[in-house]
């Protein structure tokens, strides 16, 4: 149990990643973010609902076959997952160099 705990934890936070870095940035980042997560819930509490009654019927290891089967295309469609935004390279310097300098504003003439 310790051990597939441990890999889901690492799947999970792999998939919150890819939703905040690739999914959710923008003008409306919290709001995607929102909407992807509600997804990932969505589709997480049926299958947990129905793997229970699905391990009684077939039998641990008949379900332990079952699961790595099915998770087969989960797999490949993950290696295809778009990187649509690229990746920080952490040059800061760059990015100093073409930040636009504020100037401050002159004060109003007495009058």
């Amino acid at each position: 149990m310790t051990i597939e705990k441990f890999g889901y934890s690492f799947g999970f936070v792999a998939n919150m990643l890819y939703m905040m870095q690739q999914i959710s940035p923008g003008k409306y980042h919290m709001t995607h973010y929102a909407f992807c997560t509600a997804l990932m819930n969505l589709v997480l509490i049926p299958t947990q609902m129905a793997s229970g009654p699905l391990a009684d019927a077939l039998g641990y290891r008949a379900f332990f076959l079952f699961v790595m089967l099915a998770s087969i295309p989960s797999i490949l469609v993950a290696a295809k997952a778009p990187f649509p935004n690229p990746p920080d390279d952490g040059n800061k310097d760059a990015k100093e160099e073409t930040r636009v300098p504020l100037v401050a504003a002159e004060a109003p003439p007495a009058t």
